[in-house]
């Protein structure tokens, strides 16, 4: 399978903090791998991927509703 064997360039690696927030925009492999866009801290705007059972065991999800008042 894909994840068994597959080499990493530590060059590539972004370390996150707890604050920061990240955009969801697509999907691989049922939702094994995510591709994410960094809304916070020094690398944001920038698009990386993200293995899907990190993004649930360390993000939390939050929903933003449009108010009109």
């Amino acid at each position: 399978m894909w994840d068994q064997f597959s080499s990493v360039d530590s060059r590539n690696l972004v370390r996150l903090q707890k604050k920061d927030a990240v955009k969801i925009l697509d999907f691989k492999f049922e939702g094994a791998i995510y591709k994410v866009e960094l809304l916070d801290g020094f690398h944001k705007g920038k698009k990386y991927y993200l293995i899907g059972e990190e993004l649930k065991r360390n993000f939390k999800q939050e929903n933003k509703q449009n108010e009109n008042v």
